[in-house]
């Protein structure tokens, strides 16, 4: 015991204290956390009866000393209004310390989106957004907000996200994108906007220059073979109306290529010589092939059935053709199940089957377009379904399914399989494949992976060309359809 004073009666007299009862003080010694990942800074320990308080640490850890033997009342806050407070009652023992560890301050307000991401795919064009995982218990889920060239930001989702990942590939190219994400009460009500990220989307393709055509070449059914190419000589060719005109590298033409008995010309075609291949087309058969030089002057005539008028008959029925490497002909049957190919004299050297149904007509119609590599690799496109590729003799290498590329496409913000493939062109410095379709145009490595796509509207024909590549689009100009040609410079050499 301590004693504050004691009486002296006289200065000799000597005073005896009763023994010093006083025991060594004791401690309390913690560390605190908060749910949701809050500052412990924040947080404060408060001691009743007292008027004792400590502080917390960046750590979380605490410390109260010089405490006497006794019991305590001990309430841990924090400042933050968004955690709730926790109360204990211990007892501190003569010297000793006692611990109060792996406390918890439960989170009680609206849960913020942190470490928000952001990772673009400029091949494939997707954003990736991504963020810290929320205790579910307290939220529905998560909403995703972008703008587009900086405009309003609109709910991109239509129901709460429950994962903490997000991939958006209805990207434009030229265009930027940027994102927020809030988190969805259980009462369906958001909290605040997290800051944004953005995406810039700048095309592989950028425009070079456009060459309006007088008219757009008459196509017939589900057939998307050339109607415009560029020969080996580096020749425009474009079939129109009842003839094919032959242009330079800025579209002015230098002359027509026809003959009497040319009717529709509509499928082209050239050999690695620079001879140009014309097919004319009636009922979407070809009925003649009309074979010209670079000069515009006629070497051959084939026909495919009748005997009149021509050098040659094939003696088959075809609805699509293309030129080889060798420069043989490759056909594809009337009713588009089979492939033939024909020496330079006509006669058919082999031919397989096995495509589509073997009637030409509907979804599943067989090959509606056919093309070959500087190899001599024949690549055909069943409507909607794949692109088969065979060697120059006939033996199949590897197919692509086209219903596994998934692609976006500009009207109503679709996404879905690749359709409606309308010309296949190659880059030689890569063996890279270019896909016109329903949307744009895509390209496929050699081994078939989807390694970009370029939304731009219906591409009716695609050529590349040494460092540019070139699409054909029909387009509506004065309330007539006019075919635009668009030269592109292709920066994924």
């Amino acid at each position: 015991a301590m004693y504050e004073s004691v009486t002296i009666e006289n200065t000799d007299t000597p005073i005896i204290l009763p023994a010093d009862t006083l025991k060594p003080a004791g401690a309390i010694m913690g560390n605190v956390k908060l749910a949701m990942g809050g500052d412990p800074e924040n947080v404060y320990i408060l001691v009743f009866g007292i008027l004792r308080f400590a502080t917390v640490d960046s750590e979380g850890n605490f410390y109260l000393d010089d405490l006497a033997e006794g019991s305590y009342d001990l309430r841990i806050v924090s400042s933050d209004e968004n955690y709730g407070y926790m109360g204990f009652h211990l007892s501190v023992g003569t010297g000793d310390t006692t611990y109060l560890n792996n406390i918890e301050l439960p989170f009680i307000g609206t849960p913020m989106i942190k470490n928000l991401a952001i990772e673009v795919d400029t091949m494939k064009q997707i954003v990736y957004l991504s963020w810290d995982e929320i205790d579910t218990s307290l939220i529905l889920g998560y909403n995703v907000y972008r703008s587009v060239n900086n405009g309003e930001y609109k709910k991109y989702n239509t129901d709460p996200l429950i994962d903490t990942e997000f991939a958006d590939s209805l990207i434009s190219a030229e265009k930027s994108y940027s994102y927020r994400v809030t988190l969805v009460r259980k009462d369906s009500t958001e909290n605040a906007k997290s800051h944004g990220l953005s995406a810039q989307f700048d095309t592989y393709f950028p425009k070079v220059d456009t060459f309006f055509l007088q008219n757009f070449p008459v196509k017939a059914g589900k057939r998307h073979n050339p109607h415009i190419i560029i020969s080996a000589g580096g020749f425009f060719y474009v079939a129109q109306e009842s003839h094919v005109n032959q242009l330079d590298s800025n579209f002015n033409i230098i002359r027509t290529l026809s003959d009497t008995s040319m009717k529709i010309p509509l499928d082209l075609a050239s050999d690695t010589d620079g001879r140009i291949y014309i097919a004319d087309i009636y009922n979407e058969n070809i009925q003649k092939i009309f074979v010209f030089n670079q000069n515009g002057i006629l070497e051959k005539k084939y026909n495919l059935i009748d005997t009149s008028e021509c050098d040659h008959v094939i003696g088959i029925n075809a609805s699509l053709f293309t030129i080889d490497n060798a420069g043989r002909m490759v056909f594809v049957s009337a009713l588009k199940d089979s492939i033939y190919v024909c020496d330079t004299s006509g006669s058919i050297i082999r031919g397989w089957g096995g495509f589509g149904d073997g009637t030409g007509r509907g979804d599943n119609c067989g090959i509606s377009f056919i093309a070959t590599d500087s190899s001599g690799n024949i690549f055909a496109y069943e409507f909607d379904k794949r692109i088969r590729i065979f060697n120059p003799n006939g033996v199949f290498l590897r197919e692509i399914n086209t219903k596994e590329c998934i692609l976006r496409y500009t009207y109503n913000d679709y996404i879905g399989p690749l359709s409606y493939i309308t010309g296949m062109a190659f880059e030689p410095q890569t063996s890279r494949i270019f896909a016109s379709h329903a949307d744009g145009l895509c390209v496929f490595e050699p081994d078939g992976e989807l390694i970009t796509n370029y939304a731009t509207g219906v591409v009716e024909q695609i050529i590349t060309k040494g460092q540019y590549v070139y699409i054909l689009e029909n387009v509506s100009m004065n309330n007539i359809l006019v075919a635009r040609i668009i030269k592109m410079k292709n920066t994924l050499l």
